[in-house]
């Protein structure tokens, strides 16, 4: 059994301790607050044959991958630009760390009233959740590029497009996977926040709102449960491809500079 097996085994124990006490509660406790993990997954087998489940994940996954793009595509660009000007630095930084200090949740009732409560209030949302962390992680790790791989290029008669291409952006890789992960997560967040506080009319959420209007645990034990593993797919997935891509990315420019050379 390799490392990473037993990684993944060991992640393991949490999940499978923490359903082992909840099985072990409900057999002699059981109520109308803490139903048995049996019933949350026979409420979730019912929402799937229902066809119901199926049209709340289509509705959230449309609204969080058009958030979600438009968020990490301007905080990626602007972090690129803030990082590489100084002078655009100084200008434009400050404020954008001030707008960063107001909990997201607070923009709400201002989007609600400038966007409607429809959809575009909530992708303007999550397109703000996942702005501010790929902005930061990318303005920082163009900053960690040192001055003298910058200089190294000039005496190369390197452009400034390949200078952004061949040495930054390989140096700041790391801080953009990292921005880029914490983005697909508060994006996620603001995802759920966003249908809970404006009525998700249609979204995953609805399960959490129809499970407490009509008192129904099973239902938000379950939409608690698929909010949680559709997260953590996320997650996995954009840490994999990230790796896989990554490591395709380096080998190729490897190969064009031994060419080059």
């Amino acid at each position: 059994m390799n490392a990473k097996s037993i990684s993944a085994l060991e992640g393991m124990v949490a999940p499978v301790l923490l359903v082992a006490v909840w099985v072990g509660w409900t057999s002699r406790h059981e109520s109308l607050l803490c139903p048995s993990p049996a019933k949350s997954v026979a409420a979730t087998v019912g929402l799937w044959r229902s066809h119901a489940l199926q049209g709340y994940l289509a509705t959230s996954l449309r609204r969080y991958a058009l958030g979600l793009a438009v968020g990490t595509s301007l905080g990626f660009g602007a972090g690129s630009l803030l990082g590489s000007s100084r002078i655009l630095e100084r200008f434009f930084l400050p404020n954008l760390h001030m707008f960063r200090q107001v909990p997201l949740v607070g923009w709400i009732p201002l989007l609600i009233i400038w966007c409607g409560q429809g959809d575009l209030s909530r992708v303007v949302l999550i397109a703000m959740g996942s702005f501010f962390p790929i902005l930061v992680n990318t303005h920082a790790g163009f900053r960690q590029v040192p001055e003298s791989y910058l200089e190294l290029g000039e005496v190369f008669g390197l452009s400034g497009w390949e200078k952004f291409r061949r040495i930054s952006l390989p140096a700041a890789l790391p801080w953009i996977r990292t921005g880029t992960i914490l983005s697909l997560t508060f994006g996620w967040t603001m995802l759920v926040a966003s249908e809970l506080l404006t009525q998700a009319n249609g979204g995953l959420s609805d399960i959490l709102d129809v499970g407490r209007e009509r008192f129904r645990m099973e239902l938000v034990n379950a939409g608690i449960v698929i909010l949680g593993l559709l997260g953590f797919v996320f997650n996995l997935a954009a840490t994999r491809i990230w790796s896989v891509g990554s490591l395709r990315w380096r080998s190729r420019n490897f190969h064009q500079s031994n060419e080059a050379g």
